[in-house]
């Protein structure tokens, strides 16, 4: 078989090899099918001809076709093949029911974004948009309580979800194409479907957040609770109750993966010989990187909330639409050209700076400061946690359910939480009195435990909170983007490498991590006596820890 066949005579070879691979299982030949060769000219599709066996098999006679087994691989020859990449190990995520992969009716969606402009869905992406446990998101806020500082900040996971899908298959397809010896190439049928499925996990992702987001998952991880977790079991929980009978069990462990990202025993498969490379019907591993990168955290649930919450808050954002279209996969990961170096800092900048401003405000702080009290009031929290319970939870039932379990576990602190909730809704916040900035995680811990020792005398009375917050690059203290891989175009024969901090500027920050503690106090009502005791113990836990940075924000009045 010659590559330099036309294309009618490639699809024949390959649909002629896979009837004789299929013909050698019905004969009980298991070995010899294993081994097969199949030419690399034909290797990036070989599936596809599969799925025409499939097909034929089921008008004949009404059963799939074993060929399909999802634990037999192809062997091709690594020599010209474009991609050049590892799979995913394990069963075959595409042998799904040939409706996912066809979306027979074709039809398109198109979503009005006041981000991205019009976000387009499948047909499949919209039967799950379509339930009651995706709406639910409708009422999840995306950050939180921030809507008390920035009246604008009222987005939620419903939409920030649906930008995500929206990216994600955009990227997942310029990669795909950018594999092609020639760029652009149309896409195969083979990777339409893993588009698809790359557009289920981003549009799935945030299934599993809790009422206010993170400060919820925080309060009930101790419970070995996490959103990620809870978004693949309320994924497979739309897939059973609405009978989503196209995506297969091969097909909702690559999406359940995606969304978690690529974990360490996911690596590219590797060469049994020079010459040979063993290929499973599944998509390459690096797909696993775009909604959640575990690498190098530059994915596309980044660019979407850093550009939503941006928009919404006022913050500038970066130029993330230039990083989707200018990614290349190389050596089985995504990597960019050298000179969008400088652009990926950026990315991390402008997180940085949402953190900063936003996502860290002290007013946002003493919010979940008081939203922290009402979760910790509960006495057994787990109810929350179970799949059944958590999906009717949201922004805006999240206090009679509270309130409801407390009268249930007849908890003794029900009216104090009770009192935190109305005082929360109408907006009479704790008051910070002093704020703390330190780098050194052992440090900030050690202001944290200076301010929540016992026995001060203003204790009592004004019922101090401490708040720490960590400011980062996204990678604790080290450099993300000293993790990235980028790649030079005018020496495409050069393997991808990471770059010198001195390559992109000199003026790139030293340092990637911040920690700031805020003192509140939960008594706004004290006597001056209070705030002299006060300030004689906080002058006292300043000379035991001496912070890098310290300033006081209280009055005598007790006004912020």
């Amino acid at each position: 078989m010659e590559p330099e066949k036309s294309l009618n005579s490639v699809e024949l070879t390959r649909y002629r090899a896979a009837e004789r691979q299929h013909q050698e299982v019905q004969d009980g030949n298991a070995q010899q099918v294993a081994e097969m060769v199949v030419d690399a000219s034909v290797c990036d599709t070989a599936a596809e001809a599969s799925f025409m066996v499939k097909e034929q098999e089921h008008e004949s006679n009404g059963t799939p076709c074993p060929v399909l087994s999802p634990v037999r691989p192809v062997h091709v020859n690594r020599e010209g093949d474009a991609a050049g990449n590892g799979n995913i190990e394990g069963p075959s995520a595409f042998l799904g029911d040939e409706s996912m992969l066809t979306n027979q009716d074709g039809r398109q969606y198109q979503i009005a974004d006041v981000v991205h402009g019009f976000v387009t869905l499948s047909k499949h992406c919209m039967e799950i948009v379509d339930t009651l446990e995706f709406q639910r998101l409708r009422k999840i806020h995306q950050l939180g309580v921030s809507d008390l500082v920035f009246p604008g900040a009222t987005h939620t996971r419903f939409e920030h979800c649906l930008g995500v899908s929206h990216l994600a298959k955009i990227m997942a397809e310029n990669l795909l194409r950018s594999q092609g010896s020639q760029g652009s190439q149309e896409l195969s049928q083979m990777q339409r479907h893993w588009v698809e499925l790359v557009q289920l996990a981003g549009l799935c992702h945030d299934l599993g957040h809790g009422p206010f987001s993170h400060i919820f998952e925080e309060c009930v991880r101790g419970t070995g609770w996490n959103h990620e977790e809870m978004s693949c079991t309320i994924f497979e929980t739309i897939v059973k109750n609405y009978n989503l009978t196209w995506c297969s069990e091969a097909d909702r462990a690559f999406i359940k993966q995606a969304i978690k990202g690529r974990t360490e025993e996911q690596k590219p498969v590797e060469m049994k010989e020079p010459e040979e490379i063993l290929v499973l019907l599944t998509p390459p591993a690096w797909l696993l990187d775009i909604v959640a990168n575990k690498v190098n955290n530059v994915d596309v649930d980044k660019f979407d909330y850093i550009a939503r919450d941006a928009h919404h808050t006022g913050i500038p954002a970066c130029q993330y639409m230039r990083l989707i279209t200018t990614a290349r996969v190389k050596n089985d990961h995504i990597c960019w050209p050298d000179k969008e170096a400088f652009e990926i800092y950026e990315l991390f900048h402008a997180r940085y700076a949402l953190h900063k401003t936003v996502y860290s405000h002290r007013v946002r702080k003493a919010a979940e400061c008081m939203l922290r009290d009402i979760f910790t009031g509960i006495e057994n929290i787990t109810p929350f946690t179970d799949p059944a319970t958590f999906i009717s939870l949201h922004d805006y039932n999240i206090f009679d359910k509270i309130i409801a379990l407390l009268d249930q576990q007849k908890a003794p602190q029900t009216d104090k939480v009770r009192n935190v909730i109305t005082k929360l809704l109408s907006h009479k916040l704790y008051k910070c009195v002093a704020e703390f900035v330190e780098q050194d995680s052992a440090k900030a811990n050690e202001v944290v435990r200076a301010f929540t020792m016992e026995g001060d005398n203003y204790r009592n009375t004004l019922d101090p909170a401490v708040s720490k917050a960590t400011l980062d690059y996204s990678m604790k203290t080290e450099d993300p983007v000293g993790h990235v891989l980028f790649f030079d175009p005018r020496h495409p024969d050069v393997p991808p490498r990471s770059l010198p901090k001195t390559y992109i500027s000199l003026l790139l920050p030293e340092k990637f991590q911040e920690h700031v503690i805020r003192v509140y106090i939960r008594n706004s009502s004290c006597e001056e006596a209070d705030v002299k005791e006060f300030e004689k113990a906080l002058a006292s836990r300043l000379n035991q820890c001496k912070p890098q940075y310290h300033s006081f924000v209280y009055d005598k009045a007790g006004q912020q």
